[in-house]
């Protein structure tokens, strides 16, 4: 059989360790935002992302009128905010400390920020892939949040010699 079925699909992607973030726009004065774990760097130069969002977005119709997104790569402590911008809610900022940054909301404590400019998108079954080129970058002293197993957490490096396989571990 040669279809993957969609639960066979989001277990395998279970151990995929993904980084979490926040994109954000804002529209007519007020801040949208959504949490992502599909988001990564392709290009150093120029450089620019990748961030995947569900076809049902707000955020990604705010992004495709605006073509500028913030993106809050969230601290190993935002875990609450994270599930409070993945939510329903009518108003994923009520808990959130924000400001704005260059007519952008940016989520205070965060790990690092980009503004991007929307370059292209594609459509494909239930998400969007959006190509942004980085125009502005902040980064900040704390460990970013992942999320790995249906569990939120943070990367901890390996210690001295610690790169030793399964099989030579005692």
């Amino acid at each position: 059989m040669d279809d993957l079925s969609p639960r066979d699909f989001r277990r395998a992607m279970r151990n995929l360790c993904s980084p979490v973030a926040v994109v954000t726009s804002s529209h007519e004065g007020r801040p949208h935002g959504t949490t992502v774990g599909a988001f990564t760097p392709f290009s150093w130069e120029p450089p620019a992302v990748a961030v995947m969002l569900g076809a049902a977005s707000a955020t990604l119709a705010r992004a495709k009128t605006t073509r500028l997104l913030g993106i809050n790569i969230l601290a190993w402590d935002h875990a609450c905010l994270a599930a409070d911008f993945a939510g329903a809610t009518a108003d994923r900022f009520r808990r959130a400390r924000w400001y704005e940054r260059v007519g952008l909301p940016q989520l205070h404590g965060v790990a690092g920020w980009l503004r991007g400019e929307l370059l292209h998108s594609f459509a494909l079954g239930d998400h969007e892939a959006l190509f942004l080129r980085g125009r502005e970058a902040q980064t900040y002293p704390v460990p970013p949040l992942l999320y790995h197993g249906k569990k939120f957490g943070t990367h901890l490096g390996l210690p001295p010699g610690g790169t030793r396989t399964r099989e030579e571990t005692p």
